[in-house]
């Protein structure tokens, strides 16, 4: 795979940050399928909107987006926000539970692992999407998601805070139902 850190220096900062992956390509000589192309498409944040969630470490929920895949499983969109810069890198660990049994998970780093928690500057918002393809359809009041930041190597976590700043878990658990989207959120 192509280096990308030529595009990060070129975002403006603080910005709104989506990465969206092109199709995959593979030539005649190529052994495998490679990504035509990554989309960085960059807007100006909101540095107003209130967090539904704070994170040890400066990170900061800002919204959580399901819809369906179009037969394609579901797809979550996670908004991080960075209000300090993380000098370690975390995976987003992603569990899909009914009835409190695990049914599907989806980790991986930010963005793909296109845009790593070390290079999050402080004020930007991270559209973080994940897809769950052993899920078609919610159910509703018996979903949840359940999500948060971890070191693969260490096992080191980033703690969900309370009100007072202090840790209360190392998750937060959020009902799928209320952020079911009636309508397709992204692109193909």
């Amino acid at each position: 795979m192509s280096d990308w850190r030529r595009a990060w220096s070129l975002l403006p900062a603080p910005a709104e940050i989506t990465i969206e992956e092109g199709p995959l390509s593979q030539g005649d000589r190529d052994p495998e399928p490679f990504t035509t192309y990554l989309a960085f498409l960059a807007t100006t944040p909101d540095p107003a909107a209130p967090p539904l969630a704070r994170f040890s470490g400066g990170v900061e929920l800002l919204d959580v987006e399901v819809a369906a895949g179009n037969g394609e499983g579901l797809r979550v969109r996670l908004r991080w926000r960075a209000n300090a810069p993380l000098t370690e890198e975390y995976t987003v660990f992603l569990h899909y539970l009914r009835d409190g049994e695990r049914l599907a998970q989806a980790d991986s780093q930010p963005a793909s692992g296109h845009y790593p928690t070390t290079i999050w500057r402080p004020g930007d918002v991270v559209n973080d999407d994940h897809q769950i393809r052993e899920i078609d359809a919610p159910t509703p009041g018996r979903d949840v998601l359940l999500f948060g930041f971890w070191q693969p190597e260490s096992g080191d976590k980033l703690y969900l805070l309370d009100e007072a700043g202090n840790p209360a878990a190392d998750w937060i658990e959020v009902p799928v139902d209320p952020f079911v989207a009636a309508q397709e959120w992204w692109g193909p």
